[in-house]
């Protein structure tokens, strides 16, 4: 073979008997490399459409002939269509403005589909708690209660500050992204086919010796390592491409962090009382998130913590519920007091004796809540009083040993000290059958709203798992519901129980002949009825989420939490061991939404799912 033919023979590229190399998959070997994978998919994939496409598109959606199509296709097709308009589907492709203009026309229509479906379901759980209040008020039923669901200012600044807040977010986050240059590695990539291996030979580069024409091939070099600023993703392939962080290189980490405490500028459009009961709820989802981040890593672990979590933040507000109502917020007192089924103006009685300045109770309102007289014994020999009727206070009636108590009460003549646990549950004296009795009924008092919550969040939140099977579906949520309501229900009990086994115990050592001459036994009787006894059954009360789900119990944690954290702020600020922050409110949402959507973004998993879905449904994966 002449020269001037050996320099025209086609380089063969590699023969050898020898198996190739394994292909690299995603999520393993060169990370350069899976990163250049996902950006190709990222700039090959669907981008947000601009203002021109999106005119293009609704001239098309609102168009005759589109509408005829559409009335054509089968019910189940359509309502399904409707659906994924209003509620994204859980493999929703990822979109991502890729210019300025695109980000524009997005962050628009992210603004306005989030704050219609903050609109629906906030207006939506409205109108159902009134229908509840309809159903069982004796009243004559107003349908202007309806309307306001809807039309009501609350419900208007709460779709405004959704909508606000995730246009803010959007815009932050993907404006950062796009001011963020590329990688030098990403601007000038390596050949595919040489990013993989460099076993590969070239015509410039020896493969290695030459037999016959055939080409051995040399042994393969290490696959090369990515630049030493980027940090490893140690997700799985599927893990890599489902947020936008994954994908695009010019994401950095700290951007969602950034992006989420601008965003919570949108928090002043709510009421400044909103706002103040806001930033503990929004810190416990962002301290729940990064606690649940760092047990994923191994750095912590309690066992059990949800639970004590809930008894922790239940001792700051029982006492502050039996001794200082003014450092609960009035809605959550008032709704306390309500379950409890218990007297308001007992409770108000019994705060005014553990102030320190309290003189104690008039024997005469004691008089006044029984119904304003006391009845003459109807035997003195042994002593009974007569049994008394319902009263407004006291519907079920009040028994003749009831009675006894209060006139024992009044020749003791101590006002600090009055039958706080016979006035609780003045109709009967068996405590036992009292607490069975009570359980049912607070069980029956609370089911409907337990069934609201169930049912509303299943029809708009998972539309096509409650539809798919409804009636199974439906059995499943009652059954939920009616276990619910059994923790209420517990959680009650456990703190009347010992409330009664405290003042019942206390009467019982000072109105007794040997015990109350007892110094140290009249000193347990001003222990058992001091408010900050009442501690421990507020700890305790944390037995009854072991009646709960499992998975219901981080969410039941993180929803008293919040309401121990304000009280205990109140509690501070009045000692005066707390600092005063201006604008403390707005500085706490700010910093905890930074930490929940911060954590959403990098590590989606660690935040609780109800949380994570609603965040989706706003956010999407970008």
């Amino acid at each position: 073979m002449t020269e001037e033919n050996e320099k025209k023979r086609p380089f063969p590229g590699r023969l050898t008997s020898l198996p190739p190399p394994p292909e690299v998959e995603d999520g393993s070997g060169n990370e350069s490399d899976n990163e250049m994978s996902a950006w190709q998919k990222l700039q090959s994939g669907a981008s947000t459409p601009n203002l021109s496409e999106t005119m293009e598109n609704l001239k098309r959606s609102l168009s005759i002939s589109a509408l005829h199509e559409m009335s054509t296709k089968p019910s189940a097709e359509m309502r399904r269509n409707i659906q994924n308009k209003l509620w994204r589907p859980k493999d929703e492709e990822m979109r991502i403005p890729t210019d300025w203009e695109r980000l524009m026309v997005y962050v628009l229509r992210v603004g306005a589909r989030t704050f219609v479906l903050s609109y629906g379901l906030r207006g939506s759980m409205s109108m159902l708690f009134a229908l509840i209040k309809m159903l069982r008020s004796r009243r004559k039923s107003r349908t202007s209660l309806l309307q306001q669901s809807f039309l009501a200012e609350d419900t208007i600044r709460f779709a405004l500050m959704f909508g606000l807040w995730s246009s803010l977010f959007k815009f932050v986050n993907n404006a950062l992204r796009l001011l963020t240059p590329l990688p030098r590695y990403m601007i000038t990539p390596v050949p595919p086919s040489r990013s993989r291996t460099e076993s590969d030979p070239t015509p410039q580069e020896g493969a290695g010796e030459e037999d016959d024409g055939l080409v051995m091939a040399s042994k393969p070099r290490k696959l090369g390592k990515p630049p030493k600023h980027h940090k490893q993703h140690k997700a799985s392939a599927k893990e890599r491409f489902r947020n936008i962080s994954a994908s695009d290189p010019r994401v950095r980490w700290w951007h969602a962090y950034v992006s989420g405490a601008i965003s919570s500028v949108a928090i002043l459009v709510e009421r400044k009382s909103l706002i103040q009961s806001f930033g503990p709820q929004l810190f416990v989802r962002g301290l729940e998130g990064s606690y649940r981040f760092a047990r994923s890593r191994g750095f912590i672990d309690i066992p059990y913590g949800s639970i004590l979590v809930f008894g922790i933040a239940n001792t700051q507000i029982i006492w502050a519920w039996f001794a200082r109502k003014d450092l609960l917020p009035k809605s959550y007192s008032r709704w306390i007091t309500k379950a409890s089924n218990l007297p308001a103006n007992l409770l108000d009685m019994n705060e005014g004796c553990l102030q320190a300045d309290s003189r104690g109770v008039d024997p005469w309102t004691m008089v006044d809540l029984v119904g304003g007289q006391l009845p003459e014994p109807i035997s003195t020999n042994p002593l009974r009083y007569p049994s008394l009727p319902p009263t407004k206070a006291f519907p079920s009636g009040i028994s003749g040993k009831t009675v006894a108590k209060l006139y024992q009460s009044f020749e003791k003549n101590d006002q600090r000290h009055f039958p706080t646990c016979a006035l609780s549950h003045p109709h009967t004296n068996n405590h036992l059958r009292y607490l069975f009795s009570d359980f049912a009924n607070r069980w029956r008092w609370i089911m409907p709203v337990y069934l609201t919550l169930y049912i509303v969040p299943a029809v708009f939140l998972r539309p096509k798992s409650f539809f798919k099977d409804p009636k199974h579906k439906s059995l499943h949520l009652v059954g939920n519901a009616a276990r619910s309501s059994a923790f209420l229900a517990t959680y009650i009990e456990i703190i009347k129980s010992f409330f009664c086994l405290f003042h019942s115990t206390s009467n019982w050592i000072r109105y007794s002949p040997t015990l109350s001459k007892s110094k140290s036994a009249m000193w347990i009787s001003d222990m058992l009825q001091d408010g900050r006894i009442n501690m421990l059954p507020g700890f305790l009360s944390c037995l009854s989420l072991f009646v709960e789900q499992p998975h219901r119990r981080s969410e039941l944690s993180a929803y008293v939490l919040p309401k121990a954290l304000e009280s205990y702020w109140k509690f501070g600020r009045q000692k005066g061991f707390l600092p005063h922050i201006p604008y403390g409110d707005f500085w706490l949402a700010s910093v905890s939404i930074s930490l929940i959507m911060g954590t959403y973004t990098n590590h989606p998993e660690s935040l609780s799912r109800l949380v994570s879905l609603v965040i989706y449904q706003f956010m999407g994966r970008n």
